[in-house]
């Protein structure tokens, strides 16, 4: 009976051990997934991979799934881009996207991360089957704007590769969605995607609607056209509509007479913002033909 009893003592202690020890790794992982929320930098690796090597022997799937999601965070914030996709591919892997209570968001964000890695590398076969994974499993977690923002950023693709017969129609359907869940405003943040590749196309009529509504309809200017206070730091929302056209229409080689026509401002008022756009894109003073001489050089 005594042997019996101290058996039974000796198994609760155990269990109490384990719990104890579960939850102290559970606190560290949450805490970890926090700061990766806040955009703070994570550089304890060795703390990830014990994560790691815990979940793997004592976690459920999507623990697993978290902990390795955050060591591929980890080393992505180190650097170590190769080790962080091949994180990433483990922690896709341990996701039971047949179990009920699949965790379809983070497995979204993996992918997510997955493409990022791969669109900065230049290796665009993997950037677009990380994206499709990633709209995919957005849609299953019922995230409607992850999944729509996905499909955006599938358009920064097709834009590298020039491939506008695919951008102008996608983008045609996705601002038709976004305008629907979201309404105009929140649609309107994104017309700025698609007016190089109508520019190009000479579609300027387009192009012009499609600036016309980020400038008036997104938040980002004041009714006089100047940018609202906080957005400063980001050349897309320095540049008012008349500028991004500016710039798109001296990288494709339009001459002075051109843009002027296009922009409807006379000859010395494209000098005067020629001029502006130098000061708000390099830092300096520009005439007209620097800012030809720089943008032409951009590839």
């Amino acid at each position: 009976m005594r042997a019996i009893a101290l058996s039974v003592i000796a198994m609760l202690l155990l269990m109490a051990s384990c719990g104890s020890r579960r939850e102290q790794m559970v606190l560290h992982l949450e805490e970890l997934e926090q700061r990766n929320m806040a955009d703070s930098l994570l550089s304890n690796d060795s703390l990830a991979e014990a994560l790691v090597a815990w979940f793997d022997n004592h976690g459920t799937p999507n623990e697993r799934l978290r902990s390795r999601y955050i060591l591929a965070r980890t080393y992505a914030d180190l650097g170590e881009a190769p080790r962080a996709l091949e994180a990433f591919l483990d922690a896709a892997a341990c996701a039971d996207t047949a179990a009920p209570d699949c965790d379809f968001a983070k497995l979204s964000r993996v992918y997510r991360q997955m493409s990022e890695l791969f669109y900065k590398q230049n290796l665009m076969d993997g950037f677009f089957e990380a994206n499709d994974h990633s709209i995919k499993y957005a849609w299953k977690a019922c995230d409607t704007l992850q999944a729509l923002n996905e499909s955006m950023y599938t358009l920064t693709a097709y834009d590298q590769k020039r491939n506008y017969d695919a951008l102008i129609p996608m983008f045609d359907s996705l601002y038709t969605q976004f305008e629907r869940y979201y309404g105009e405003a929140i649609a309107s943040r994104y017309c700025i995607i698609p007016v190089k590749a109508l520019i190009e196309r000479r579609d300027l009529g387009k192009a012009r609607k499609y600036l016309d509504s980020y400038e008036s309809k997104s938040g980002y200017f004041d009714s006089s056209h100047h940018v609202n206070p906080g957005r400063e730091d980001s050349h897309r929302d320095i540049l008012t509509t008349s500028e991004l056209q500016l710039c798109h229409l001296v990288r494709l080689n339009f001459d002075l007479k051109e843009i002027a026509n296009i922009l409807c401002i006379n000859p010395s008022g494209i000098s005067k913002l020629s001029a502006k756009v130098f000061a708000k894109l390099f830092n300096g003073k520009g005439s007209g033909k620097d800012l030809r001489k720089r943008l032409r050089g951009i590839s």
